[in-house]
């Protein structure tokens, strides 16, 4: 009897020694796809073995192939496997590609590279034997199905024996930002449904051979839930996790997998749209999104005009997906919780952050939110400055594009057309001429989201992330255009000027005042901690700050360790703390040195007047402090001229 091995590729790191690219064949693909489809149903599995069986009795069948790329082509089988998930693709798609076929090419250069290829795979194949999950389905008798929970077994196994190497490796660094996450990775696939594991095995089948263990890692988190691939986008920016990993979270934000072009038909049908009335409608995704996915398409208008949008929609099932996340999620945040071994680290309550991140992100559902949203957006952030970089002076025009909803069930969102490229690669290819472009535009889109959300409206876009901007150089003007408003929030003047003083207090080292403001970013509706023994705890803080020279003085940190003390924040409060990692990451991506506290600076000396205002009110700020306050806004040149402080201070007396 012939037998046939399906590969199951859980990768090591023998296999990155072969030279070129090498796949599973589509044969065992097919093979390994139909066993995860079939689950436990003995009868299907006994049809499926004879099928395999059959098959592996016949000649190969031979096809003609005009070029080596061509021939990998065949090898990975993408117009199938791509275009499907596990449970989309269907036994009548799959069974065709049992027969076997062996490739041939009338051009001798061609046909060689083939036979170098062949031989390549079945050696590295041969070196990775000791390493796979290997299951042989033609061999199955009617009534033996024990190797088959066996296999099913290993698949398990092996799973989470390869998420356990990644998070053992996440963890290596011990901060406690990467234990945390390597905890959360570790425990959350374990506790995903079988029918979810079976989706990520049949994703890591499409791959390569020969892998990198960061590309599986990859593939693994691109195939899980969406609020877990959010939670990994913010935990994931933090300074202390592993560069590598740090590269696979900021990956997320760019290469989500995609909604399939026949499934976006679906979608169209479904809301009555014609594709007819487009002059055309691209079938690649122009950005893909953890929630949505965007096209771009030229609509005919009633006059013969042609109207250039962009077609925004949310992912089919994107709703029951976040639900199965929030589960398992909330499930695995209450152990984390309860960890000593991450007790000593004193981190804020995951249980909360999930919470409150569900809430973030189930706000994305509502396309009608998101279109308010973004006419909000439209009238905040639109604006135009001169602004100098390396000598060098030009206008820099912030856009937010309009929106409308459409479609029968207005479940279609349309975008005015831009154009440019994330700020990373737009700015990248000005880098010699202009080291310092990026730089100083990832400084200036901080200005603006930190002036309007603590000096101004109070709106601000929480996820403001590279793949959230579009930016376009010319010689009359550089354009930043912001998109994807699905996730923002307001403070109130209350929230903002609470959030200033407590910056302010940190500054200052200011106990009372640092105390007394965080409770007033409190929810209204939750029992706190009293002034006073809340005071206690920040003096205590404040103390050990002070002979930790190293201890992170920054507004997100502190927040961290209100949450760590019991204080249930308000929920405008900790989205501006998502957005303001988001803007930090871009910063810190720039190369720029500035911090939050060092903008924040800047921009209270443009806001004097509301500034002032502010600190006359506070009763907790006294005359003698005024002149603190002011060597902290201002240069310490600027400072040492006594006659302009002077006059200052006059402002400021009582």
């Amino acid at each position: 009897m012939v037998r046939l091995l399906i590969l199951l590729i859980l990768f090591n790191v023998q296999s990155t020694l072969a030279k070129a690219s090498t796949y599973l064949t589509p044969v065992e693909k097919a093979s390994v796809s139909l066993i995860l489809k079939a689950g436990n149903d003995v009868g299907l599995l006994s049809e499926l073995a004879q099928k395999v069986y059959n098959s592996s009795l016949q000649l190969p069948q031979v096809e003609v192939v005009d070029s080596f790329e061509q021939f990998i082509e065949k090898q990975k089988s993408l117009d199938l496997f791509d275009h499907y998930s596990l449970e989309q693709i269907s036994y009548e798609q799959l069974y065709p590609l049992l027969k076997s076929k062996k490739y041939l090419s009338t051009s001798s250069k061609v046909q060689n590279k083939i036979d170098i290829y062949v031989k390549n795979r079945d050696a590295q194949i041969k070196r990775m034997y000791d390493s796979v999950v290997f299951f042989s389905l033609a061999s199955l008798r009617q009534a033996d199905f024990d190797s088959v929970k066996g296999f099913k077994q290993s698949m398990t196994a092996q799973l989470e024996t390869t998420i356990e190497h990644y998070s053992a490796q996440l963890s290596q660094s011990q901060t406690a930002q990467s234990v945390m996450l390597a905890k959360i990775i570790k425990l959350y696939f374990k506790a995903l449904p079988s029918g979810q594991k079976a989706e990520i095995f049949y994703r890591l089948i499409q791959l390569p051979l020969d892998s990198k263990p960061m590309e599986i890692f990859l593939t693994m988190i691109q195939n899980s839930g969406p609020q877990l691939q959010k939670l990994v986008q913010i935990v994931g920016r933090r300074d202390d996790i592993p560069e590598d990993f740090k590269l696979v979270f900021q990956k997320l934000e760019s290469q989500v997998k995609p909604v399939p072009w026949w499934q976006v038909v679906q979608l169209l049908k479904a809301e009555k749209i014609n594709l007819n009335d487009f002059t055309y409608f691209e079938k690649k995704p122009l950005g893909v999104g953890t929630m949505a996915q965007t096209h771009r398409a030229q609509l005919k208008g009633a006059q013969g005009e042609r109207n250039s949008i962009v077609v925004r929609f949310l992912k089919p099932d994107i709703e029951t997906k976040l639900a199965m996340d929030h589960e398992i999620l909330s499930r695995i945040s209450l152990e984390i919780d309860s960890d000593p071994d991450l007790k000593k680290f004193q981190l804020p309550s995951l249980a909360q952050l999930v919470d409150d991140l569900h809430g973030s992100i189930a706000e994305e559902l509502h396309l009608d939110q998101t279109l308010k949203n973004q006419g909000r957006a439209k009238t905040v952030y639109t604006s135009k400055e001169i602004f100098n970089y390396a000598n060098q002076k030009n206008e820099i025009s912030f856009q937010v594009p309009s929106v409308h909803l459409f479609g029968e069930n207005s479940k279609l969102m349309s975008q005015d057309l831009v154009f440019g490229k994330k700020p990373a690669k737009e700015f990248g290819e000005y880098a010699v001429i202009y080291p310092d472009l990026y730089r100083a535009v990832s400084e200036k889109v901080a200005e603006l989201w930190i002036e309007q959300a603590f000096f101004k409206s109070g709106f601000f876009h929480a996820d403001l992330h590279q793949g959230n901007i579009l930016a376009s150089v010319s010689d009359h003007e550089i354009t930043v255009n912001i998109l994807d408003f699905g996730m923002t929030g307001e403070l109130n003047r209350q929230l903002r000027e609470s959030a200033l003083l407590v910056s302010l207090g940190i500054k200052l080292e200011n106990s009372q005042l640092i105390a007394k403001h965080f409770l007033n970013l409190a929810k209204a509706d939750s029992k706190q901690l009293s002034y006073v023994d809340f005071l206690k705890l920040v003096k205590s803080k404040v103390q050990q700050n002070k002979q930790s020279p190293q201890a992170e003085q920054s507004l997100e940190a502190w927040t961290l360790w209100a949450l760590d003390q019991g204080l249930e924040l308000h929920y405008e409060f900790l989205k501006l703390n998502r957005g303001l990692a988001a803007i930090q990451s871009m910063m810190q991506d720039s190369k720029s040195v500035l911090t939050f506290e060092g903008l924040a600076q800047t921009i209270s000396l443009r806001n004097k007047k509301y500034f002032s205002q502010l600190i006359l009110k506070e009763p907790l700020l006294k005359t003698g402090d005024y002149s603190g306050i002011l060597g902290l806004l201002l240069p310490q040149k600027q400072t040492q001229a006594a006659p302009q402080i002077l006059q200052c201070r006059k402002l400021f007396s009582p």
